[in-house]
């Protein structure tokens, strides 16, 4: 492995900060997929197939998984409770 690459062979990473609780999270991808999405080629589900549905979640919004899953909660009935 060379010094380009992470650890998962993946050649990039970005931090992303959650706005709601500040949690700093590293999503590792190959540049070239993350561009396809970025320039509107693919959708992120395809580009960069290999996240989490999580990971790529974080990428679209920025939200950690447990905020955003706090944010759309949905209650026992199905209905979304409104946050406010």
């Amino acid at each position: 492995m060379n010094n380009s690459e992470n650890k998962a062979g993946f050649d990039s990473a970005k931090i992303v900060e959650c706005p709601c609780c500040g949690l700093h999270q590293e999503i590792c991808f190959n540049k070239k997929d993350y561009e396809a999405w970025q320039n509107g080629e693919e959708y992120i589900q395809d580009a960069l197939d290999y996240l989490s549905p999580s990971e790529r979640e974080t990428l679209i919004c920025g939200y950690c998984d447990d905020c955003w899953q706090e944010m759309n909660e949905v209650t026992e009935d199905g209905y979304e409770e409104i946050q406010g």
